[in-house]
């Protein structure tokens, strides 16, 4: 039986229960455009939704050589890390989800919840 189809939020929620390893999660739309975020207030959200979006463009700015966008990416600092990633959900709509996780965060895990996530997301809801 297929899983139901998630709105951006309920995306983001879910996410949360699959990692406790989450600390803070964007989700911007094919326009990159922020839809949803954990974020205490929408100034937050909208700020980590800037610079999920400045992240792939100089991750692309990076790929150029490759003549690809990149597809997901990966920045590990001493006090966390940022896991992000862009996906379709049905109907050919693109998504970005970009994730702040706890250091030790394991990137297989990490990245392979997130694709899930995205394959759950209601084309419409955004």
């Amino acid at each position: 039986m297929p899983r139901s189809a998630l709105t951006p939020q309920l995306a983001l929620d879910h996410l949360g229960e699959l990692s406790s390893e989450v600390r803070a999660a964007v989700l911007l739309d094919e326009r990159g455009e922020l839809v949803a975020h954990t974020a205490d207030d929408a100034e937050r959200g909208q700020r980590l939704g800037a610079l999920a979006r400045d992240l792939f463009e100089r991750a692309d700015a990076a790929a150029k050589r490759s003549g690809a966008d990149a597809e997901q990416v990966e920045v590990s600092t001493v006090t966390g890390t940022v896991f992000a990633m862009r996906g379709a959900a049905s109907e050919g709509r693109r998504w970005t989800i970009a994730v702040v996780a706890e250091r030790f965060a394991l990137p297989s895990l990490m990245f392979y919840d997130l694709l899930r996530v995205l394959a759950r997301l209601r084309p419409e809801a955004a």
